[in-house]
């Protein structure tokens, strides 16, 4: 029974073959026709079967060279081939909009011409043939991972040979470059993702700063993927130390070997810390050092002893209009300040009129609004030699992915996109941080140019009590460009910057407390200045041998 079932079944066939090849025809119907009618029978529903043939063709990857303008219906040159999308035609942009450049997959009807659907890809699928056969030089599958400062790379383009970490590799087209964290420039550390013949770059992508720093302590036993440092409030920690610390947004891991120094104040949730850390092999954050910082700010006006030290800030910018009458809302910078009877208003250098550059030191208050404390007239190059805007405070809030996108700093609100550039020097960009960000005005959105960290006040590892001996002109020093002045206090020389917070009783025959840090120049910079009167002079015995 077995053999005569399966005799039917070819009878069967046969029969199918001849009526759809022979009998069919006769009575001008198709194939596909007579197919859609027959029992079980898959129906085409794909609405491009009256353009360029029935079914699926092949798929291609490729770069896109030329493509409609204004529309994506129309001639397509991809991968040195051209193709022609029409009305039926499937659009997929998930992964990026189509432009020039950018890798697609290319699915075509049986004509070979006409374009199913197309779909954006990232590039790498166009480096190793997306998977489609290609790449068989070897060259395009995926090699080995490096890590480092660029050195020297093309002029005017990203496509050509670059230096990075002592090696020298080639960027080419297909190379896919990503610049989440600022442009790619030398100085910036990269990672750099290779095709096997390891020249050749298939991946650049940039990186934080603390990627590329060596561990100096290390000791050969425990290899680190970088170090950094971080000035933040304390979140959580464990009361017996050792384990897991929170501070500002980022969790590290302390243990036995790690440094607690608490002379600057008993650690404290919502105070301030300065962590020491290295970077482990599965990326987690070992901490060497944690360590109080005292941002208490003792004016003998105790204005600021008393007061989150966060809610203060310093700007330069342009007055945009002032209130009538003097007091109200002032619009400096495009921001706007209250200006209260208490404000000191100091047109020394020019009438606050306005167009005329100032420097502004202010407060939030409760309510968020910003109180202007000082408005001062100031040469047109102060804050900074480009004529940029100027703001020195704290980081509210900042991009969860990357650094593009919204940023608040001080309580206002910034926007950083592929040309922002970002230095994280002084320790970590996260969330309490205090910076300095150089801005310009783009319709009423400020748009970050340059955003970088500082040491907050009274963060530095250095306290020295002296008189001032010289204070260079501040007016002098903006009035050249220069954004940081000298001082000599208690026979040391200070740099003293825009970010370097200064008593409001600080005169030039002062006995101030001087907080500072050692910069990678040698420089001795300033973070904070405040009076201080001494009461008591002590005199001790020379010791004698």
């Amino acid at each position: 029974m077995k053999e005569s079932t399966r005799g039917l079944r070819g009878w069967q066939m046969l029969l199918t073959a001849l009526i759809g090849g022979v009998l069919l025809p006769l009575f001008g119907m198709s194939v596909h026709a007579s197919a859609a009618a027959l029992p079980g029978a898959a129906q085409q529903t794909d609405s491009s079967d009256q353009v360029g043939g029935d079914g699926e063709g092949s798929k291609v990857y490729g770069l896109i060279e030329v493509m409609p303008e204004g529309a994506l219906v129309g001639e397509w040159t991809i991968g040195g081939k051209q193709y022609t999308t029409v009305a039926q035609t499937q659009f997929n942009q998930s992964e990026g909009e189509f432009a020039v450049g950018v890798c697609v997959k290319v699915n075509l009807k049986p004509d070979q011409v006409t374009v199913r659907e197309l779909d954006s890809e990232p590039a790498r699928d166009c480096n190793s043939g997306g998977g489609n056969g290609g790449g068989d030089n070897g060259g395009d599958k995926e090699g080995r991972e490096i890590k480092g400062l660029v050195e020297a790379m093309p002029t005017g383009s990203l496509i050509g040979q670059w230096t990075i970490a002592g090696g020298v590799y080639t960027v080419t087209e297909q190379t896919e470059i990503k610049q989440k964290y600022g442009p790619i420039e030398v100085g910036v550390c990269v990672q750099v993702k290779l095709t096997q013949d390891d020249s050749t770059v298939r991946e650049l992508q940039s990186k934080r700063e603390m990627n590329c720093k060596e561990d100096d302590d290390n000791d050969g036993e425990d290899q680190h993927e970088g170090k950094g440092e971080l000035y933040a409030r304390l979140v959580s920690f464990p009361p017996a130390l050792i384990g897991e610390w929170v501070v500002g947004s980022l969790t590290f891991q302390a243990d036995a070997a790690t440094e607690f120094d608490q002379e600057r104040g008993a650690f404290t949730v919502g105070e301030f810390v300065k962590v020491e850390f290295v970077i482990q092999q599965d990326g987690t954050f070992l901490a060497k050092e944690i360590r109080s910082v005292n941002t208490k700010h003792d004016d003998e006006d105790g204005e600021h002893g008393d007061r989150d030290m966060t809610h203060d800030g310093k700007a330069f910018g342009v007055i945009d209009s002032v209130a009538d009458g003097g007091l109200g809302v002032w619009q400096i910078g495009g921001i706007s300040y209250t200006v209260t009877a208490t404000t000191e208003l100091n047109a020394k250098n020019g009438a606050l009129v306005a167009g005329q550059n100032v420097k502004v030191e202010y407060l939030v208050d409760a309510e968020g609004s910003r109180i202007a404390k000082e408005i001062k007239s100031m040469p047109p190059t102060a804050g900074d030699p480009q004529g940029l805007l100027k703001l020195v405070g704290f980081v509210d809030a900042m991009p969860s992915d990357g650094f593009s996108g919204e940023w608040s700093i001080g309580g206002v609100i910034f926007q950083a996109d592929a040309n922002s550039k970002f230095e994280e020097e002084n320790g970590l960009l996260d969330v309490g941080v205090f910076v300095e960000v150089k801005y310009f005005m783009e319709g009423d959105t400020r748009r970050i140019v340059e955003l970088e960290t500082h040491v907050l006040p009274g963060g530095g590892d250095d306290d020295h009590i002296g008189k001032i001996e010289r204070m260079d002109d501040s007016m002098a020093a903006a009035a050249a460009g220069v954004a940081a002045a000298s001082w000599r206090i208690g026979s040391r020389d200070y740099t003293v910057s825009d970010a370097t917070l200064v008593g409001a009783n600080v005169t030039a025959d002062s006995t101030v407390l001087v907080n500072s840090y050692t910069a990678a120049d040698g420089a001795q910079v300033a973070t904070r200045i405040s009076s201080v009167t001494l009461t008591t002079t002590l005199f001790l015995p020379a010791a004698l041998k």
